[in-house]
């Protein structure tokens, strides 16, 4: 979703609040049953808006280590997953993750595809397949 609008002599594209959208897609991700991938750990890295070096400073990696599993050249494993996934439900506001519930029962979303459209300024996930 977004929109088009003309100003004088230029038009401009506006998508919404960016930062809803990146919420929604945090959220999503973190209830994701299989593992996360490089590109998935780089986006909730930034949705922290940690540099790597944070990132490997907070989670015991070092920077090396993040940059290879964020650009698939290093296997992502189970603890780091889930403490990658726990950082970011720890800061969503809402909260309401019961994340270990999901690890318990090892159940979660098989996710492909992420589906979203933008409703008067909010962004509604539409289907995450």
């Amino acid at each position: 979703g977004f929109n088009l609008s003309c100003l004088g002599d230029g038009s401009y594209y506006s998508y919404g609040d960016i930062e809803q959208l990146h919420r929604l897609i945090a959220k999503v991700l973190i209830r994701k049953k299989a593992l996360l991938d490089g590109r998935e750990i780089r986006f909730l890295r930034t949705y922290l808006v940690r540099s790597g070096a944070v990132f490997a400073k907070l989670t015991g990696y070092t920077p090396e280590s993040i940059s290879r599993m964020e650009n698939g050249k290093r296997s992502i494993m189970k603890p780091f997953d889930r403490l990658v996934r726990s950082l970011v439900a720890s800061q969503l506001p809402d909260r309401d993750y019961a994340l270990q519930d999901l690890w318990l029962k090892e159940q979660g979303r098989s996710l492909k595809q992420i589906n979203l459209h933008a409703r008067h300024n909010d962004w509604i996930l539409k289907e995450a397949a």
